[in-house]
């Protein structure tokens, strides 16, 4: 994990002059370009963070800021200072300069302005962005080449306008070949666009060809008009999609594809997940470690709070203080709370040391302490239940509450791994002939995973910041309204029928650490079975999904249908606890239930499009991560179908 490191250090999908490099810019985030015009940071703070630092201090403002103000923040002489303002101000002529000169009103403003592209021998396509007076505020190259639906991605022509703020655009390409007709490829892309018009926000008033013979509008042609304003009644920008055919429209997707990418360096095949703190206890399904450190890094401020509402192991809890945030965490696995805690609870080496040795010489004449575990003889063999049931005794006997809960913890792993369940997220017991081979030390198992522990915490005490609290709190009813400036969560993927039940991989710590006897996948998402149709919640593509569901198994259908009315619920929730313009960070899988896949992430963003604006979708693949990758579709037995290969990083901003 990253501390303060130079950016030469970081990963390069951190780095903002390799991201420049192997992006478009408009996916540069503001402090990016910032860090690229500052060049490099000071002794202790990355470049990264000294242009946080100012665009938090400036804000908007940052447009009129001084050269005196910019020197105040550590870290910025008066050369980087001049820099940035000469840069910022030269950025502003060019602005008013256009927005002065150049008023797009009809087809005719657009050739004179591209009217260059006559000559041109290969395929160029342009994009005119202009703010809601049609006054031009940038011209854009798209790309050179064959233009057509296939190659020309509609993220490329909508993105700068929400960097440029634009509310409508033209798009201009040419016809080297000399014909300004539109071809069957022309139509295409057109209609692909326009499908996206009202999810983008952003109109689209005309595309326009340009040859050698003149050029054609569409606009134009479709109202068969030749001198059509840009304008309904003087004031009102028309759109091309009140009168272009809609022939396309059922072949083209419902889903924003434009701001849907994968991304193979959030693979992090070459880190392990269980480094450090993080390999403390198992859990199942948790989120990588590093992406959570990348979207606190990258939506968030030192002191700002943070929430994970599906917290599991308390990883984005752990970032988040290392990174100098406060946070929040939820979660209804009594385990989890345990896990979390000792991880952000720093205790002196030697003290946990001399506990262990206590508890070593102690088994031998302790008398055992049995949980209450349902079919304990079924899942432990005795010389196992006699050796936990010591440790277990001594470890009550522990003064200390905190040291008493960092065993806790060992222990928790150590049940596991001795019971007669296979390794994985369900029960499942050994066959006889297996389980002859199961002869588990527990004495050096609870040894050897105390020791690695202690090392693990110890790690922290350089890093772990005790300004910086965290709550974990049993329901997100007791966050106040607009108090969170960053959601990271991982909810779970499906209902625990067919993904991972936390509650089975949790039951055996549960029990034997008399944790609060909760019945977690009764109570997790999807737990309780909905019939649907129900009104207060609104999905075109979930809707769709039950009812081919309910086709082949009409109880799967209300199993999947509950889950997302869970889902739902919780991310009202989290609108209402999330500050205005606070960034929601969701990692979540696409699950497939009776062979259809559920698209999980698309049907989110459907969700959540009344509050939140979609900024993008990272796609990453999952290389390791402790979740079933095939499931039964139908209960036959031998069949299974692939669940979930790939993990979708959905990024969306609080309206």
């Amino acid at each position: 994990m990253k501390r303060n490191l130079k950016i030469k250090d970081l990963p390069e999908f951190e780095r903002p002059r390799e991201k420049l490099e192997k992006t478009n810019i408009n996916f540069l985030t503001n402090s990016e370009l910032l860090s690229i015009l500052l060049g490099s940071g000071i002794k202790g703070t990355n470049v990264k963070q000294v242009s946080k630092n100012i665009l938090k201090k400036f804000g908007e403002k940052l447009l009129d800021a001084s050269v005196k103000e910019l020197t105040e923040i550590k870290g910025i002489g008066i050369i980087k200072a001049e820099q940035i303002v000469a840069s910022l101000e030269l950025a502003k002529r060019f602005i008013i300069e256009d927005k002065s000169k150049i008023k797009i009103l009809d087809s005719n403003d657009v050739f004179n302005l591209c009217k260059d592209l006559i000559n041109k021998k290969k395929e160029h396509l342009i994009v005119l962005y202009l703010d809601s007076l049609n006054q031009l505020i940038k011209k854009e190259t798209i790309s050179i080449g064959t233009v057509n639906s296939s190659i020309v991605h509609p993220r490329e022509i909508f993105a700068p306008a929400f960097l440029y703020n634009a509310t409508a655009i033209v798009i201009v390409h040419n016809h080297p070949d000399g014909d300004s007709n539109p071809s069957k490829e022309d139509q295409e892309i057109t209609a692909k666009l326009l499908k996206l018009e009202d999810i983008s926000g952003i109109k689209i008033i005309d595309h326009i060809i340009i040859s050698k013979e003149g050029y054609f509008s569409l606009l134009e042609n479709y109202t068969q008009n030749r001198k059509i304003d840009y304008f309904k009644s003087g004031y009102e920008q028309i759109t091309l999609s009140e009168y272009y055919p809609r022939f396309y429209e059922n072949e083209l997707s419902k889903e924003f594809l434009n701001k849907k990418y994968k991304d193979s360096t959030f693979d992090f095949r070459e880190i392990r997940q269980t480094n450090g703190i993080h390999g403390m206890h198992i859990y199942p399904a948790v989120m990588a470690y590093p992406i959570a450190d990348f979207l606190i890094d990258e939506y968030s401020n030192e002191d700002d709070v943070i929430l994970d509402p599906f917290m599991g192991a308390g990883t984005t809890l752990v970032e988040a203080n290392i990174k100098k945030r406060y946070s929040f965490g939820i979660d209804i696995n009594p385990l989890a709370e345990l896990i979390t805690k000792v991880k952000l609870t720093p205790i002196r080496k030697e003290l946990l040391k001399k506990a262990l040795d206590d508890i070593l010489t102690k088994i031998k004449k302790t008398e055992p302490d049995i949980a209450t575990v349902k079919n304990l003889h079924f899942w432990f063999k005795d010389n196992v239940i006699a050796e936990l049931g010591k440790i277990k005794k001594i470890i009550w006997e522990l003064e200390n509450s905190d040291i008493r809960d960092f065993y806790k913890v060992v222990l928790g792993e150590i049940i596991r791994s001795t019971s007669n369940s296979r390794n994985g997220f369900k029960l499942h017991r050994y066959s006889e002939k297996d389980l002859m081979r199961h002869n588990p030390n527990v004495k050096k198992l609870f040894e050897k995973k105390t020791i690695e522990n202690i090392n693990r915490l110890d790690s922290m005490k350089s890093v772990i910041s005790k300004k910086h609290w965290y709550k974990i709190v049993k329901n997100i009813s007791e966050i106040n309204d607009k108090k969170v400036d960053l959601i990271v969560t991982s909810p779970p993927y499906g209902d625990s029928k067919t993904t991972v039940a936390y509650g089975q991989f949790s039951r055996f710590a549960i029990e034997w650490l008399e944790l609060d006897n909760v019945n977690v996948d009764r109570e997790s998402l999807g737990g309780k079975i909905i019939n649907h149709p129900v009104y207060d919640i609104y999905s075109e593509l979930l809707f769709d999904i039950v009812d081919n569901i309910s086709k082949q198994d009409k109880k799967r259908s209300n199993e999947v249908f509950a889950f997302f009315y869970d889902l739902n619920k919780c991310l009202k929730e989290f609108t209402r606890v999330l500050k205005k313009s606070g960034f929601m960070c969701i990692v979540v899988g696409n699950r497939t239930v009776k062979e259809i896949q559920i698209p999980t992430d698309e049907i989110i963003i459907e969700l959540c499009k009344k509050d939140f604006f979609h900024h993008k979708t990272i796609v990453r693949e999952i290389p390791n991560k402790r979740m079933p990758r095939k499931n039964s579709p139908t209960n036959i037995i031998g069949k299974t179908v692939n669940t979930m290969l790939e993990e979708f990083i959905i990024i969306l901003e609080r309206r």
